[in-house]
């Protein structure tokens, strides 16, 4: 059975093996990297729900202890390499992101079509003839959209609209400004060139807390390729919402305060794509020069962000000027 030392577990529709425990001390342990944890996808999923962007709402099934209730998402594979990369970077410098799981699907979900084909050797492995590979992370909190009960047009008045998702916005604002990590969240997406860091790519728990999901579209884009990894501002979604709800002095005094801490928990990390490398180029997510394109791009990027920071919130502070 092939090992694939990874930051996530693997999840499987119908039944679970394990590496013999040989294996497993063989390969060791890096860092938060763990080894393959391959389960089973609950069959039926709870309450499975089509959601959007070819997300579900499920269930997943662990060898051992409760069913996990999970988002199961279909991706490309450039998508589920990001998700598996942010990932890792996020759990590397601290910053609060779902448990992650990638999901190998043998049929539970027809519908999905996005994800690559899994290893036909993994496949093998675990009794089944083919499968596809999918995305999951742990339900952990709810969007911002539902926790301030953001209106869609069409559900009221609109005379009464603009006002109640005025109000709304205003709401997610606030919690935005006093949540303790934005400094640092927003500095890593400068860093990880976090593109779609939109409220919907947010969660709070019912602790206050917020969580970061979605990164299918980091590094630049959803279909980054090396061409593409250039050291640019690319915008910065949370300052741009922060801005609005602090002062400048404020706000860039946080968002330098958050690269420092970024910029110290990379260097105490001598490679913080090692808990999702192993996955990626065992399961031939991305090609080889891409994933080292990669690391250099984040490399000469880590002395970047605070210029990055600087020109977003110039950039930010104009928009806010100007509407």
């Amino acid at each position: 059975m092939t090992n694939f030392r990874l930051d996530v577990p693997l999840i499987r529709g119908g039944g679970f093996a394990f590496p013999a425990s040989g294996e497993r001390n063989r390969a060791g342990m890096h860092g938060r990297s763990r080894l393959a944890l391959i389960a089973s996808v609950q069959n039926p999923l709870h309450a499975r729900e089509k959601g959007v962007n070819g997300s579900w709402r499920g269930a997943i099934q662990a060898p051992s202890g409760p069913a996990i209730p999970a988002i199961i998402k279909d991706l490309d594979a450039r998508q589920l390499a990001n998700e598996l990369m942010a990932h890792a970077l996020c759990r590397t410098v601290g910053l609060p992101i779902p448990e992650a799981y990638i999901v190998i699907d043998d049929g539970t979900i027809p519908e999905a079509v996005k994800g690559p084909a899994a290893p036909a050797e993994l496949c093998s492995s675990l009794g089944i003839g083919e499968g596809r590979l999918m995305f999951a992370s742990a339900t952990c909190g709810n969007a911002f959209a539902t926790v301030f009960k953001m209106p869609r047009r069409g559900d009221m008045p609109d005379s009464l609209f603009d006002r109640v998702r005025r109000d709304a916005i205003g709401a997610m604002r606030r919690r935005l400004v006093e949540w303790p990590a934005l400094g640092m969240a927003a500095a890593f997406d400068e860093w990880a060139a976090v593109i779609d860091r939109h409220e919907g790519n947010l969660l709070l728990d019912g602790n206050g807390g917020v969580w970061l999901i979605d990164h299918g579209h980091a590094f630049t884009g959803a279909r980054w390729a090396p061409a593409d990894l250039r050291q640019l501002s690319f915008g910065n979604c949370l300052v741009a919402e922060a801005v609005r709800g602090m002062a400048r002095e404020q706000l860039l005094g946080q968002v330098m305060h958050g690269a420092s801490i970024l910029d110290a928990k990379l260097a105490a990390n001598d490679n913080a794509l090692a808990g999702a490398e192993a996955a990626i180029r065992g399961l031939g997510l991305i090609p080889e020069e891409d994933f080292r394109a990669l690391g250099a791009f984040l490399a000469e990027r880590r002395s970047r962000v605070r210029g990055f920071l600087e020109h977003s919130v110039g950039e930010a502070l104009k928009g806010v000027a100007g509407g």
